[in-house]
């Protein structure tokens, strides 16, 4: 799938934990597997560019340097 798409579901998916969580009400945890996860650290990148705090992306089977392009802080454990 490509970049263009899986950010678009990350940032509806964004606006959905944003929904039930209030802004401000943070740190954001976020997490998923396999492709999954890769929506998960696009989630996290998408709160944090609108100014929000994420305290934990969890990311299960996916290789972070595929889904992520490279745009990462998080460090692989």
């Amino acid at each position: 799938m490509c970049h263009h798409t899986t950010h678009r579901l990350a940032e509806a998916n964004a606006r959905d934990i944003l929904a039930v969580q209030a802004p401000g009400s943070g740190p954001y945890l976020v997490g998923g597997h396999s492709y999954g996860g890769c929506v998960a650290a696009e989630i996290a990148l998408v709160l944090e560019e609108w100014g929000h705090q994420v305290g934990l992306v969890l990311v299960r089977v996916s290789r972070r340097s595929r889904c992520m392009g490279g745009r990462t802080r998080m460090k692989h454990v």
